[in-house]
């Protein structure tokens, strides 16, 4: 293979590499606190408010700690549906 096949090879796996680290990332930074990413990924798994619900009242306690304004926005802008992002408040 001539040095120039082989040049373009590299590059190609490299790149196709680059883009592939990319795209596995996330647009919104985790939240401080982990629950939080796991309501969001549930809606975006279009599990069902009450389950979500159900889930966050067992876990209650680990929702105490501080939640911003910019978490409750943040869940808004992810979908995460309005009657829940009442109960984290």
């Amino acid at each position: 293979m001539s040095m120039m096949k082989r040049a373009a090879v590299l590059a190609a796996i490299f790149l196709s590499g680059s883009l592939a680290a990319f795209a596995d990332t996330r647009s919104d930074p985790p939240f401080a606190n982990p629950l939080l990413d796991d309501v969001v990924e549930m809606t975006r798994a279009d599990i069902p408010d009450t389950t979500i619900l159900a889930f966050l009242r067992v876990r209650r306690a680990r929702l105490e700690a501080d939640v911003t304004a910019e978490d409750l926005i943040a869940l808004r802008r992810a979908g995460v549906h309005a009657e829940i992002v009442e109960y984290i408040a």
